[in-house]
Protein backbone atom coordinates (compact mmCIF):
# COMPACT_ATOMS: atom_id res chain seq x y z
CA UNK A 1 0.00 0.00 0.00
CA UNK A 2 1.38 3.26 -0.88
CA UNK A 3 2.05 5.91 1.21
CA UNK A 4 -0.92 8.50 0.89
CA UNK A 5 -3.09 5.40 0.80
CA UNK A 6 -1.96 4.25 4.17
CA UNK A 7 -2.73 8.21 5.51
CA UNK A 8 -5.56 8.65 3.87
CA UNK A 9 -6.81 4.94 5.53
CA UNK A 10 -5.80 5.87 8.54
CA UNK A 11 -7.78 9.81 8.33
CA UNK A 12 -10.82 7.95 7.42
CA UNK A 13 -10.58 5.77 10.98
CA UNK A 14 -9.96 8.58 13.03
CA UNK A 15 -13.15 10.51 11.72
CA UNK A 16 -15.18 7.31 11.96
CA UNK A 17 -13.94 7.13 16.16
CA UNK A 18 -13.96 10.90 16.81
CA UNK A 19 -17.06 13.15 16.67
CA UNK A 20 -16.93 16.64 15.46
CA UNK A 21 -16.78 17.97 19.38
CA UNK A 22 -14.86 16.80 22.43
CA UNK A 23 -16.68 14.85 25.21
CA UNK A 24 -14.58 14.81 28.02
CA UNK A 25 -14.74 12.95 31.45
CA UNK A 26 -13.46 13.91 34.94
CA UNK A 27 -10.62 12.04 36.28
CA UNK A 28 -10.74 9.88 39.11
CA UNK A 29 -7.32 11.44 40.28
CA UNK A 30 -6.94 15.11 40.52
CA UNK A 31 -2.86 15.53 40.45
CA UNK A 32 -2.04 19.51 40.01
CA UNK A 33 -0.24 20.77 37.26
CA UNK A 34 3.67 21.31 36.65
CA UNK A 35 5.81 22.75 33.79
CA UNK A 36 7.40 19.52 32.52
CA UNK A 37 4.37 17.20 32.93
CA UNK A 38 2.81 15.59 30.04
CA UNK A 39 -0.90 14.88 30.71
CA UNK A 40 -3.56 13.00 28.61
CA UNK A 41 -6.71 14.44 28.00
CA UNK A 42 -9.60 11.79 28.88
CA UNK A 43 -10.94 11.59 26.06
CA UNK A 44 -11.24 8.95 23.07
CA UNK A 45 -9.01 8.99 21.05
CA UNK A 46 -6.10 9.97 23.12
CA UNK A 47 -4.60 13.95 22.81
CA UNK A 48 -1.92 14.72 25.13
CA UNK A 49 -0.32 17.70 26.48
CA UNK A 50 3.55 18.68 27.53
CA UNK A 51 3.57 21.76 29.83
CA UNK A 52 5.81 23.91 28.57
CA UNK A 53 5.59 27.12 30.33
CA UNK A 54 3.23 28.44 33.32
CA UNK A 55 1.31 31.65 33.52
CA UNK A 56 1.21 32.82 36.93
CA UNK A 57 -0.46 36.13 37.86
CA UNK A 58 -1.60 36.85 41.62
CA UNK A 59 -3.53 33.22 42.55
CA UNK A 60 -4.39 32.67 38.77
CA UNK A 61 -1.83 30.01 36.86
CA UNK A 62 -2.79 29.15 32.73
CA UNK A 63 -0.25 26.57 31.19
CA UNK A 64 0.90 26.12 27.24
CA UNK A 65 0.67 23.49 26.34
CA UNK A 66 2.07 21.46 23.40
CA UNK A 67 -0.24 18.84 21.58
CA UNK A 68 0.91 15.34 21.24
CA UNK A 69 -0.95 12.25 19.66
CA UNK A 70 -0.48 8.86 19.49
CA UNK A 71 -1.90 8.78 15.46
CA UNK A 72 2.00 8.26 14.44
CA UNK A 73 0.82 8.31 10.36
CA UNK A 74 -1.08 11.61 10.54
CA UNK A 75 1.32 13.36 12.77
CA UNK A 76 4.50 12.65 11.94
CA UNK A 77 5.87 15.46 9.21
CA UNK A 78 9.42 14.86 8.94
CA UNK A 79 12.61 13.50 10.30
CA UNK A 80 12.57 16.79 12.39
CA UNK A 81 8.92 15.63 14.02
CA UNK A 82 9.89 14.92 18.03
CA UNK A 83 8.86 11.33 18.75
CA UNK A 84 8.37 10.45 22.37
CA UNK A 85 8.36 6.93 23.97
CA UNK A 86 6.12 6.29 26.85
CA UNK A 87 7.73 2.95 28.28
CA UNK A 88 5.27 2.19 31.20
CA UNK A 89 2.42 2.34 28.45
CA UNK A 90 3.97 0.86 25.44
CA UNK A 91 3.04 3.85 23.61
CA UNK A 92 4.53 6.36 20.97
CA UNK A 93 4.06 10.12 20.65
CA UNK A 94 4.56 12.21 18.14
CA UNK A 95 4.35 16.39 18.72
CA UNK A 96 1.91 18.45 16.40
CA UNK A 97 2.95 21.76 15.06
CA UNK A 98 0.66 23.74 17.36
CA UNK A 99 0.01 24.38 20.82
CA UNK A 100 -2.90 25.62 23.24
CA UNK A 101 -3.22 27.34 26.48
CA UNK A 102 -5.44 25.74 29.29
CA UNK A 103 -6.15 26.61 33.00
CA UNK A 104 -4.83 24.98 35.69
CA UNK A 105 -8.80 23.90 37.07
CA UNK A 106 -9.19 22.18 33.45
CA UNK A 107 -6.06 20.15 33.44
CA UNK A 108 -6.42 19.32 37.11
CA UNK A 109 -10.35 17.85 36.31
CA UNK A 110 -9.92 16.19 32.75
CA UNK A 111 -5.91 15.35 32.93
CA UNK A 112 -4.00 12.07 33.91
CA UNK A 113 -0.66 13.01 34.33
CA UNK A 114 1.28 10.61 32.39
CA UNK A 115 5.11 11.61 33.44
CA UNK A 116 7.68 14.26 33.17
CA UNK A 117 9.76 15.21 30.29
CA UNK A 118 13.00 16.77 30.77
CA UNK A 119 13.79 20.28 30.24
CA UNK A 120 15.90 19.60 27.09
CA UNK A 121 12.89 17.71 25.13
CA UNK A 122 10.59 20.13 26.19
CA UNK A 123 12.25 22.75 24.71
CA UNK A 124 12.55 20.74 21.65
CA UNK A 125 9.30 20.24 21.60
CA UNK A 126 8.56 23.89 21.97
CA UNK A 127 11.10 24.64 18.87
CA UNK A 128 9.26 22.20 17.11
CA UNK A 129 5.72 23.62 17.55
CA UNK A 130 6.64 27.12 16.81
CA UNK A 131 8.85 26.65 13.78
CA UNK A 132 7.18 23.72 11.75
CA UNK A 133 4.44 24.34 8.66
CA UNK A 134 1.08 22.62 8.99
CA UNK A 135 1.54 20.69 5.60
CA UNK A 136 -1.24 21.24 2.92
CA UNK A 137 -2.56 17.55 2.62
CA UNK A 138 -4.39 14.63 4.63
CA UNK A 139 -1.74 15.53 7.63
CA UNK A 140 -2.90 19.32 7.46
CA UNK A 141 -6.18 18.33 7.70
CA UNK A 142 -6.00 15.81 10.47
CA UNK A 143 -3.77 18.69 12.61
CA UNK A 144 -6.13 21.63 11.57
CA UNK A 145 -9.37 19.10 12.94
CA UNK A 146 -7.47 18.69 16.44
CA UNK A 147 -7.05 22.91 16.40
CA UNK A 148 -10.46 23.09 15.97
CA UNK A 149 -11.86 20.68 18.68
CA UNK A 150 -9.12 22.33 21.38
CA UNK A 151 -10.26 26.08 19.89
CA UNK A 152 -12.92 26.39 22.44
CA UNK A 153 -11.22 25.29 25.62
CA UNK A 154 -7.71 27.38 24.47
CA UNK A 155 -10.63 30.16 24.10
CA UNK A 156 -12.33 29.22 27.30
CA UNK A 157 -8.93 29.11 29.11
CA UNK A 158 -8.01 32.54 28.47
CA UNK A 159 -11.02 33.81 29.00
CA UNK A 160 -11.78 32.80 32.50
CA UNK A 161 -7.95 33.61 32.97
CA UNK A 162 -9.12 37.53 31.80
CA UNK A 163 -12.17 36.98 33.80
CA UNK A 164 -10.13 36.04 37.50
CA UNK A 165 -8.31 38.98 36.53
CA UNK A 166 -10.73 41.39 36.67
CA UNK A 167 -12.57 40.25 39.99
CA UNK A 168 -8.79 41.99 41.15
CA UNK A 169 -10.14 45.18 39.99
CA UNK A 170 -7.39 47.06 37.76
CA UNK A 171 -8.14 50.17 36.96
CA UNK A 172 -7.46 50.98 33.37
CA UNK A 173 -5.76 53.51 31.57
CA UNK A 174 -8.32 54.10 28.21
CA UNK A 175 -6.71 55.66 25.09
CA UNK A 176 -8.46 56.97 21.58
CA UNK A 177 -6.77 55.42 18.43
CA UNK A 178 -6.18 58.08 16.00
CA UNK A 179 -8.61 58.46 13.02
CA UNK A 180 -5.60 58.35 10.54
CA UNK A 181 -4.37 55.05 12.45
CA UNK A 182 -8.27 53.46 12.02
CA UNK A 183 -8.21 54.67 8.12
CA UNK A 184 -4.98 52.50 7.90
CA UNK A 185 -6.04 49.52 9.20
CA UNK A 186 -9.22 49.41 7.45
CA UNK A 187 -7.68 50.31 3.96
CA UNK A 188 -4.86 47.42 5.08
CA UNK A 189 -4.34 43.50 4.47
CA UNK A 190 -5.74 43.49 7.74
CA UNK A 191 -9.56 43.79 5.96
CA UNK A 192 -9.30 40.87 4.35
CA UNK A 193 -7.40 38.63 6.71
CA UNK A 194 -9.46 35.86 7.13
CA UNK A 195 -7.62 33.18 9.32
CA UNK A 196 -9.08 29.49 9.83
CA UNK A 197 -10.21 29.61 13.11
CA UNK A 198 -11.55 32.99 13.88
CA UNK A 199 -10.35 34.54 17.63
CA UNK A 200 -11.47 37.61 19.64
CA UNK A 201 -8.97 36.51 22.16
CA UNK A 202 -4.80 36.41 22.19
CA UNK A 203 -1.67 35.12 23.86
CA UNK A 204 0.95 37.30 23.34
CA UNK A 205 4.67 36.64 24.00
CA UNK A 206 3.86 39.07 27.18
CA UNK A 207 0.38 40.16 27.04
CA UNK A 208 -3.06 38.86 26.93
CA UNK A 209 -5.27 40.87 24.01
CA UNK A 210 -8.91 40.60 24.15
CA UNK A 211 -10.95 42.67 21.38
CA UNK A 212 -15.14 43.05 22.64
CA UNK A 213 -18.01 45.02 20.64
CA UNK A 214 -19.79 47.56 22.63
CA UNK A 215 -22.67 48.41 21.51
CA UNK A 216 -21.75 52.08 22.73
CA UNK A 217 -18.47 52.42 21.27
CA UNK A 218 -17.72 50.13 18.46
CA UNK A 219 -14.88 47.25 18.99
CA UNK A 220 -12.75 47.93 21.94
CA UNK A 221 -8.95 46.43 22.62
CA UNK A 222 -7.83 45.85 26.05
CA UNK A 223 -4.40 44.45 26.67
CA UNK A 224 -3.14 43.06 29.79
CA UNK A 225 0.59 43.91 30.83
CA UNK A 226 2.95 41.52 33.43
CA UNK A 227 2.68 43.62 36.33
CA UNK A 228 6.42 43.87 36.51
CA UNK A 229 5.94 46.29 33.80
CA UNK A 230 4.51 48.89 36.21
CA UNK A 231 6.44 51.74 35.91
CA UNK A 232 8.45 51.15 33.28
CA UNK A 233 8.62 52.75 29.76
CA UNK A 234 6.92 50.75 26.68
CA UNK A 235 5.89 50.71 23.04
CA UNK A 236 2.70 48.69 21.64
CA UNK A 237 2.98 48.39 18.03
CA UNK A 238 0.29 46.92 15.39
CA UNK A 239 2.60 46.37 12.68
CA UNK A 240 4.86 49.04 13.28
CA UNK A 241 2.26 51.37 13.40
CA UNK A 242 2.55 52.89 17.10
CA UNK A 243 -0.53 52.34 19.54
CA UNK A 244 1.04 53.85 23.12
CA UNK A 245 4.17 54.65 23.97
CA UNK A 246 5.34 55.82 27.66
CA UNK A 247 5.08 54.79 30.87
CA UNK A 248 2.90 51.99 32.00
CA UNK A 249 0.71 53.38 35.33
CA UNK A 250 -1.81 50.21 35.09
CA UNK A 251 -1.37 47.06 33.51
CA UNK A 252 -4.53 46.73 32.03
CA UNK A 253 -4.61 49.32 28.75
CA UNK A 254 -8.04 50.04 27.31
CA UNK A 255 -7.74 51.25 23.83
CA UNK A 256 -10.84 52.51 21.66
CA UNK A 257 -11.78 53.90 18.06
CA UNK A 258 -10.44 50.48 16.86
CA UNK A 259 -10.74 49.31 12.96
CA UNK A 260 -13.91 48.31 11.70
CA UNK A 261 -12.67 44.54 10.58
CA UNK A 262 -14.32 41.55 10.07
CA UNK A 263 -12.04 39.77 11.52
CA UNK A 264 -9.49 40.21 14.51
CA UNK A 265 -7.17 37.45 14.97
CA UNK A 266 -4.54 38.75 12.43
CA UNK A 267 -4.58 41.70 13.48
CA UNK A 268 -4.33 40.31 17.21
CA UNK A 269 -1.43 38.30 16.61
CA UNK A 270 0.33 41.63 14.84
CA UNK A 271 0.35 43.64 18.39
CA UNK A 272 4.09 43.77 19.70
CA UNK A 273 4.80 44.86 23.27
CA UNK A 274 8.37 46.01 24.02
CA UNK A 275 10.16 47.73 27.12
CA UNK A 276 11.76 50.74 25.71
CA UNK A 277 15.68 51.02 26.57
Amino acid sequence: MKKQDRIKKQWELYKSLRVKELTLSPVSQNIPPKVNDLRELCTFPSIYFALAEKISFYQEKLFKAIVLTEEIILGWLNPETPILKLHNFKTLLVALPFWVYLDEKFLLTYTFKRGTINEDDIHHLEDYAERARIPQDIRGEYIRFLMKLLSPYNTESILTYLEKLEEYQFAPSVFIISDDLKNYYENSHFAYAKAASSKNVHKGKNFFALVEKIPEIGPKLTLYLPQDYLGQKITIKVENKVLFEGQLETIKLEFTNLPELPDYTSWLEAIDVELSV
